[in-house]
């Protein structure tokens, strides 16, 4: 019998080259590896995807961004992810420390200049000091005894007082400096009376103009001008305008006897164009010889420390038992006594 033809076994593929196989192989991988990442780019934490909070786009991160201006972006890390941790590098916030703004407290002047006797503030060589007797007219007596002192003191002399006049040219003979003492309302007025021809803010521009110029009259021989209580009338800038303006045509200096910490009193003399010096210190609001010769070391020192103190002191025996035992002290700092207006600018 004639043989059943065989059945056809499969046919094989003839094998790849070897670079084929690998080429392939290769391809195979990078499709998996990027199809993995897919997976684990969709698989990964919420909020992490573009446009959602905490994303690569969302408002948090943009206000992240925006937190720190000028600051380079982080880079990525290598999974595409930032780093989630504290900042490093210099804090940004406010600082936290002691408040710093404005000074609280009565206003002292313009800077006084170094005592080392540079130029700051007009004011060269040594230090200086000037002692100022304010309430001067009302006692012969103890003008006298101040008068007798060996120290350089100015006299601020009260007008229409009994003893004004004489008192102003008895220190005028002895070399010493005279200022009208012009008595201004205070602020506890009628309490506390400036005496006659006092300025009162109930006057009209017209009274004080003429207050002023009799005040003016009544004190010979004088070289200046400071006010004589004050706390209201020196807050008052019409009123200084008007008073000012009549020292200023006399060709006379002002100083602020500083009654009020709202003086407007040296501004305004400022601005008129006047010389112009303020008190830095009283040496006997508390009338005892030993606090009165505190005061005369703090204004020694404060000389010292500035090249320049202005102090206002008054009429009385403990002042001048204080003062008598201060000369050597005084002499010993290398601190001149000198003129009021020695110390005006």
């Amino acid at each position: 019998m004639p043989r059943s033809p065989k059945k056809d076994a499969p046919r094989r593929s003839p094998p790849l080259p070897p670079r084929e196989a690998g080429r392939r192989l290769l391809l195979a991988l990078a499709f998996a590896a990027a199809a993995m990442a897919v997976l684990l780019w969709a698989l990964g934490p919420p909020g992490r995807r573009a446009g959602e909070p905490g994303g690569k786009g969302g408002p948090q991160a943009a206000s992240a961004r925006a937190r720190v201006p000028g600051r380079p972006a982080a880079a990525p890390r290598p999974n595409g992810r930032r780093k989630v941790g504290p900042t490093v590098g210099p804090k940004v916030g406010p600082k936290v420390g002691p408040k710093v703004g404005p000074k609280v407290g009565p206003k002292v002047g313009p800077k006084a200049p170094s005592a080392s006797g540079g130029t700051k503030g007009g004011f060269t060589g040594p230090p200086r000091a000037v002692i100022l007797i304010d309430d001067v007219g009302h006692n012969l007596e103890a003008a006298r005894a101040l008068l007798r002192l060996d120290l350089n003191l100015s006299f601020a002399i009260l007008p229409h007082l009994p003893h004004s006049r004489r008192i102003a040219e008895e220190a005028r003979a002895r070399g010493r400096e005279v200022i009208l003492h012009l008595p201004l309302e205070p602020k506890d007025y009628p309490r506390m009376n400036p005496g006659p021809g006092g300025l009162l803010s109930a006057h009209s521009p017209a009274e004080w103009r003429r207050l002023t110029r009799s005040a003016l009259d009544a004190v010979p021989g004088i070289a200046g001008v400071n006010n004589h209580m004050g706390s209201l009338l020196t807050e008052r800038r019409e009123a200084m305008e008007v008073i000012l303006a009549e020292v200023k045509a006399r060709g006379l200096y002002f100083v602020d006897s500083y009654t009020t910490g709202q003086s407007v009193a040296y501004d305004v003399a400022r601005r008129l164009g006047l010389r112009v010096a303020r008190r830095t210190m009283f040496l006997d609001n508390e009338i005892e010889e030993e606090k009165i010769s505190a005061q005369i070391d703090r204004l020694i020192d404060e000389a010292r420390r500035t090249g320049r103190s202005f102090g206002i002191a008054h009429p009385h025996r403990a002042t001048a038992a204080a003062l008598r035992r201060a000369l050597p002290r005084i002499r010993a700092a290398g601190v001149r006594i000198v003129p009021a207006g020695a110390l005006v600018r």
